[in-house]
């Protein structure tokens, strides 16, 4: 092979999927930067220049990816959204529902222990939504669809108030993640479990 041929075969362009692999991998750097720096800095106090250095390209080159920091917030929350466990078929009976729950609380449980940057940027997330109304009415139905989820399992449980207790778990939920992310050496697993207790009774405790 000739110094020339090897010059050809480095130049060769890439194809259609190559360079949307490209862009896919690209936007997903921009997005992991996103996330980092939301966390620890807050949305607010991170810049579109920041962000751009922490995923190591031009500034001037995310705006091929994304219109601006309020469009990369709403890919960082889709994204984040992906890791709370939505995605159960509605449940047909009791003991189904029951399943679902507590396969849902058990991947929570594993998110929490794995997806540090991404809880510690949550939090962050409850505190701008509680300062900024328009940001909080803009995502409103995405958090109404994680606690509408447990309303219905809970309904289908045979819960006599599935409505309060569905929003007290999602209450707890939030709790217990962010207690988690505080206190050093947390009991995240007890707690869990005795989460499970709780919801996957047969007797529900405020009845009693």
């Amino acid at each position: 092979m000739t110094e020339r041929s090897v010059n050809i075969k480095i130049m060769a362009p890439r194809s259609e999927e190559q360079l949307e692999e490209l862009r896919r991998e690209r936007s997903q750097d921009i997005i992991r930067a996103a996330l980092k720096l939301f966390a620890e800095n807050g949305v607010t106090n991170t810049s579109v220049s920041q962000i751009a250095k922490e995923a190591d390209i031009s500034k001037g080159l995310i705006y091929n990816y994304f219109d601006g920091k309020h469009q990369l917030l709403q890919k960082v929350i889709q994204e984040g959204m992906k890791k709370m466990p939505m995605d159960v078929t509605a449940p047909t009976n009791e003991k189904e529902a029951k399943r679902q729950l507590e396969y849902i609380l058990d991947k929570m449980f594993k998110s929490a222990k794995a997806d540090r940057i991404f809880w510690k940027f949550y939090a962050e997330l409850l505190l701008q939504l509680i300062r900024d109304e328009t940001l909080a009415a803009e995502f409103e139905e995405e958090f109404e669809q994680y606690i509408t989820l447990f309303v219905n399992l809970l309904a289908r449980m045979g819960d006599p108030q599935p409505e309060i207790r569905g929003r007290m778990l999602t209450a707890q939920l939030d709790g217990i993640l962010l207690h988690g992310l505080y206190f050093k050496d947390y009991p995240l697993e007890s707690i869990f479990e005795h989460l499970k207790q709780q919801y996957l009774s047969h007797e529900n405790p405020d009845t009693k």
